[in-house]
Formats: C-alpha cells, structure tokens, sequence
C-alpha cells in the first residue's frame, strides 16, 4: 500500500509583507535580492477562498529568505497567492513540473494610478522536470494549460550534463 497525504501545502511563501492584519502588526516589506523562490511548479488551484483567488503550488529548492515562509512546509510544498500578474507570468508561460524562480519585485503603480504586486519568473530548462507526479500533484495541475516535457525530450535538446 502507498498511502499519501491528505494535506495540500501548508506553508505559504510571503515576501510581500509580515505580521498579522487581525493582530495589528501587518506591516509591508520592500523586495530585496533574497525575495524569491526556487523549485519546481506544481501546478495552480483556482477559485481558492472567498475572493476566488488563485493557489500556485511550488515544491521548494531553495528560497532567499527563510522568515518569507509562513506555516510549517509539507514535502517541501510552498504555496503562493496570485495576483493578476504573477497568475498570467504562471499560465501563459510555464508548464507544471519546470523548474522556476519567482521574484517578487515590489508595488507598482498602474497606468490607471492603481497599486499592484509585480513579479518576474525565470525557467532553468537545463534543469530537468518534475515527471511521475503522485494524485495529489496532479490534481494541482487541474490550471496548467501543458503537461511538463519529458525527460528524454529535455536531454535530447540538450547534450550538456545533468545538474546533479
């Protein structure tokens, strides 16, 4: 039997501000060189919580700074709230199992004159992906548009040495 757990990330990557809003201590964060996240991407939920935001779901390598995290992290399973920005950088540019990093990069201003988080994100496609998903991965995939390339695919493309 392989039994598997029933629990979706429980950590939430959160470089954009820290404390608490219902404690009175919310206070926001201005990006520095450590506001990102490395690892692969899982795959994104929709039409999470009350306001039907999106879920990005990030099985972490590495992330610039340890206190962005917040909650106790599962398999190495960050998640990340979306904004228009980052959900069109995730669906419109990546497939689920690339290996990512993920800046934040700070408010901005819209031409409009309205305030929005900006983020970039950058594929290491020498790194190989993310196959052979258990259930619970591939239901993240249910808002991925692609299934990853092969590792055959990857290593036919590319005749340098495998990273690791």
């Amino acid at each position: 039997m392989a039994f598997e757990s029933v629990k979706t990330a429980g950590a939430t990557w959160e470089p954009k501000q820290s404390g608490s809003k219902k404690a009175g201590t919310l206070k926001e964060k201005q990006p520095t060189e450590s506001s990102h996240i490395i690892g692969w991407y899982m795959g994104t939920k929709n039409d999470v919580g009350s306001n039907n935001s999106s879920v990005h779901t990030i099985k972490m390598k590495e992330v610039g700074n340890e206190a962005d995290i917040v909650g106790e992290i599962i398999d190495d399973k960050v998640q990340i709230w979306g904004n228009g920005v980052l959900d069109s950088l995730l669906a419109n540019s990546i497939q689920v199992g690339q290996f990512v990093m993920i800046k934040w990069l700070g408010k901005k201003k819209s031409k409009a004159g309205n305030d929005y988080h900006d983020w970039d994100v950058m594929v290491d496609s020498s790194v190989e992906p993310v196959t052979g998903m258990t259930p619970l991965a591939q239901e993240l995939m249910q808002g991925a548009k692609t299934e990853p390339q092969s590792a055959q695919a990857v290593m036919e493309d590319d005749d340098s040495d495998l990273p690791f």
